[in-house]
């Protein structure tokens, strides 16, 4: 089953490389040597180097964020700490890893215990060799009307590609 989702995420964000992201602004992180591109009806804003991101209607946030090596593991729990102070108790779906536009990459899928909220978070492994931290929190309706656009604002996360 870990292999199906994984080929089914791979499947998915490889159709939304092909075809790319319509009317959208990129976003690019020099500093991890990677790029986002982003629909242009979402909102964003970049806060103390966090690019933050919000669905046009109400329900969904993202956060990206390049780390310092040594402050991988302090992220993690300050982020986990973050979203159950807001959200309560967190119930794990699923984990995995995958290469995402060739970047090694962590995943961990949750629910809220009601199960009306869903949070995902990853650590992708930059081009820059260190660690881009991306997590997301919407609500269960909100997660089913922009299921396509999240999946292209993942799928769209890759190298900066280097100019010759």
């Amino acid at each position: 089953m870990k292999i199906f989702i994984n080929l089914l995420t791979l499947s998915l964000i490889m159709i939304m490389l092909t075809f790319g992201i319509c009317d959208a602004k990129t976003f690019p992180n020099t500093e991890g040597k990677v790029e986002i591109s982003l629909p242009d009806d979402w909102k964003s804003e970049l806060k103390n180097n966090v690019l933050q991101v919000e669905s046009p209607e109400e329900g969904i946030s993202l956060f990206f964020n390049v780390l310092k090596d040594e402050n991988v593991e302090q992220a993690l729990n300050d982020t986990e700490s973050n979203i159950t102070s807001l959200l309560g108790a967190l119930v794990t779906e699923k984990t995995g890893e995958i290469i995402l536009n060739g970047m090694n990459t962590i995943i961990e899928d949750y629910k809220t215990k009601d199960g009306l909220f869903k949070v995902s978070v990853m650590l992708i492994l930059t081009p820059a060799g260190k660690y881009m931290l991306c997590y997301y929190v919407g609500s269960e309706e909100a997660d089913k009307k922009y299921a396509g656009e999240l999946t292209e604002i993942i799928g769209s996360i890759k190298p900066i590609e280097e100019k010759k």
